[in-house]
């Protein structure tokens, strides 16, 4: 079952996937794409993270994110991996070079006449 309020997906138990599933965001320009690689999970991490994705996790655990994505759309969620790291995070930070300008240049328009 997936923890639907806020306040669970912020569980400390979540927090190794969320990390790491940010880290992975981050390094991709914002994309969902690619794996991520837990280590040395604690039972309680292992436990809440099984739960969220309907299956067991042991110590480690690999989870492509673009499956993780589909399953949190598809659950109880209700919005994607995007969303749920706004949720836990405030925003996924996106490296300074991959942002867009603040403004688009535009060539200057001539008066009528010119």
């Amino acid at each position: 079952m997936i923890p639907s309020s806020p306040l669970a997906l912020r569980s400390e138990d979540l927090m190794p996937l969320w990390d790491a599933c940010q880290g992975r965001v981050t390094e991709t320009g914002g994309m969902i794409a690619g794996r991520v690689r837990l280590r040395a999970l604690t039972m309680g991490q292992r436990d809440a993270i099984s739960r969220l994705l309907g299956h067991h996790v042991g110590p480690s655990a690999t989870i492509d994110l673009e499956e993780l994505d589909t399953e949190l759309r598809d659950g109880a969620v209700g919005g994607g991996l995007a969303e749920v790291l706004e949720t836990v995070y405030g925003a996924v930070a996106v490296p300074v070079s991959e942002e867009l300008p603040a403004t688009v240049p535009t060539a200057p328009v001539a008066a009528p006449g010119e």
